[in-house]
């Protein structure tokens, strides 16, 4: 490389070791760890391997007045199989949800179109664990709204509610499939419209059509939405605590950290870390191999995209203002739950409806000390690792579009797969990783709140700059090179031209990504609530405003105003987000916390 482009080798160098040191160095430390633990006591152990079914998934409550309540639980396994069967069936049927949808928002025009492509992006706007506990209370079988509304209201002389595992599932697609159904809408307005065009010409109709022309073309969104769908499944937390369905690997991992609190720890949890590791890398190394078998028809020449001009029929019409309506308010009321049991309290817990509503919740909540440091901490951490991010955004993505070469892919592929890692094995690492830098400093990571700060942006950094990373790729990717080269032929040297010529003109890119990986930091649940939850917490602790949530949901219920009061903080300013990135970058973005 020549002498002045060793400012961009500086770059890559720098980025390079950022990722070595936090985020290989802390997969080792797990890997290494995880070797200390016996394998074969795992499979032996009836809590993680159970062949037998360990609890009938189908229970009956009946109420004093001798109507039925009828129980879905689902099935125990044990916390492995429990983990891969939950991320499994959540993820197929969001698939098929999305699909669905997918179809009739991309190739269909019917009336109250836009306002069901508005409410389907309700259900992404997470308010961590308070979410899932709106879902529990819908279809709790002792005061739930569903059940109350099908044998009180309605007068059946039976119910359904759900619990554990079959809880955790139902709050999952609820909470993901937007997901499908955003990746695979994409993937189908993009298509090339005269693909359909040509097999209508020779015949095709109906579901011929959409499984020999329409799906295939579809498959890059839709094995996208699987990879994303099973990781989030898997590394979940919200459900399993709300549902009280503690066999899961995610519960599991997330509960070793108050044993780190009292010093101890075993390798089964580093193990358990890897065998979650595994199976996210499994997937979506396995998706990725079956969308990289094939070439995929996207829009033809001039950039012309599918527009929709197909009308449905009467009785399609009919399902959908019966079905489809329905089912998208039905998936956005724990989002609304949010803002009553903000507004109610814990007035709602003690029957189906709310049973007082007004702002002295929420005024309580903004009193309340911990809650507020909480929101304090969550505001400086994820601005201090927006630093960061923009930093090592720009010492990855430039030498990557500029200068390439094996070194710059392989930095941009580091960086990048952070996406595929769950948090809650990044977390464990950093567990490992930082007792042991502290250590060296003669300091005890655990009773550091600094220590803990420091972790967890530097965590929120490697997790959430892959977002920063691709928008400022996009960026230096519109600018010409001309402009470059024109001021180092005048003597300028390439850091300059950085600085003065490629980030000016790529600011409005950047700034898009920043905001998108900002919120993704500041709502931040799987490090925020293992690393956030390891110093006491009390007026001056070191927890994120998720960490709060989860604990008070989990272990101080009377308080739920406090935690929903939070998660509309977070949702309001998720909204505020979206809506400014999108007009900053013209592009249609969401936000989805991880």
């Amino acid at each position: 490389m020549p002498a002045r482009e060793g400012s961009v080798a500086l770059m890559l160098i720098a980025a390079l070791v950022f990722y070595i040191l936090f985020l290989v160095v802390p997969l080792i430390y797990i890997l290494s760890i995880a070797l200390h633990a016996d394998p074969f006591s795992l499979v032996v152990n009836p809590k993680y391997f159970s062949p037998y079914l360990s609890q009938e998934p189908l229970a009956v409550f009946e109420r004093p007045d001798g109507r039925v309540i009828y129980i879905v639980r689902g099935f125990n396994y044990g916390v492995i199989p429990n983990s891969l069967i939950i991320a499994s069936i959540t993820t197929v049927l969001c698939l098929l949800i999305g699909t669905i949808l997918a179809l009739i928002m991309s190739r269909y025009v019917f009336p109250l179109k836009g306002l069901l492509s508005v409410l389907l992006y309700i259900p992404m706007l997470p308010a961590p664990f308070v979410n899932a506990f709106v879902a529990f209370k819908l279809f709790d079988p002792v005061g739930g709204l569903i059940p109350w509304l099908l044998v009180d209201l309605l007068g059946l002389p039976w119910g359904i509610g759900f619990q554990e595992m079959a809880g955790v599932i139902l709050a999952q697609i609820m909470a993901f499939y937007p997901i499908a159904f955003i990746n695979i809408s994409a993937s189908m307005l993009s298509q090339d419209p005269s693909a359909e065009e040509q097999a209508i010409n020779l015949g095709g109709r109906g579901f011929t059509l959409f499984r020999t022309v329409t799906f295939p073309l579809s498959l890059p969104g839709f094995l996208a939405s699987a990879s994303t769908i099973f990781i989030f499944s898997l590394e979940d937390l919200g459900g399993p605590i709300a549902f009280k369905f503690r066999y899961t690997i995610s519960y599991e991992i997330y509960s070793s950290f108050r044993q780190a609190v009292a010093g101890s720890l075993s390798p089964v949890t580093a193990l358990l870390a890897l065998i979650l590791l595994a199976m996210a890398l499994s997937v979506f190394i396995a998706t990725r191999e079956l969308a990289g078998r094939r070439r995929y028809v996207l829009a033809g020449k001039g950039g012309r995209v599918f527009q929709p001009s197909r009308r449905l029929g009467p009785l399609s019409l009919l399902a959908i203002y019966i079905v489809i309506i329905p089912l998208i308010f039905f998936t956005s009321l724990p989002q609304v739950g949010v803002f009553i049991f903000a507004l109610a309290g814990s007035s709602w817990l003690r029957g189906p409806l709310p049973l007082e509503l007004g702002f002295g919740h929420v005024l309580e909540a903004f009193s309340d000390p911990v809650a507020m440091r909480a929101l304090y901490n969550s505001i400086i951490y994820s601005l201090s690792a927006l630093a960061i991010m923009i930093l090592v955004s720009i010492c990855v993505a430039y030498p990557s579009q500029r200068m390439g070469g094996r070194l710059a892919i392989a930095v941009d592929s580091l960086a990048m797969s952070a996406l595929t890692i769950p948090g809650l094995v990044i977390a464990l690492g950093y567990l490992y990783y930082f007792m042991d830098l502290t250590g060296l400093l003669g300091l005890s990571y655990q009773d550091s709140i600094y220590s803990i700060a420091l972790s967890i942006i530097i965590a929120y950094s490697v997790r959430k700059a892959p977002f920063v990373i691709r928008a400022t790729y996009a960026g230096i990717q519109q600018i010409p090179e001309s402009l470059e080269e024109a001021a180092l032929n005048l003597g300028s040297r390439r850091a300059g031209v950085i600085a003065r010529i490629t980030m000016p003109l790529a600011k409005l890119s950047i700034v898009g990504g920043a905001l998108v990986g900002w919120v993704y930091a500041f709502s931040e649940v799987s490090v925020s609530v293992t690393l956030g939850g390891l110093a006491a917490v009390g007026i001056n602790h070191a927890a994120p405003m998720t960490f709060i949530m989860s604990d008070y949901i989990a272990n101080k219920l009377q308080a739920v105003a406090v935690a929903a009061s939070l998660g509309v903080i977070l949702i309001i300013t998720e909204i505020t987000a979206i809506a400014v990135a999108n007009y900053i970058t013209r592009q249609r973005l969401a936000i989805i916390s991880i």
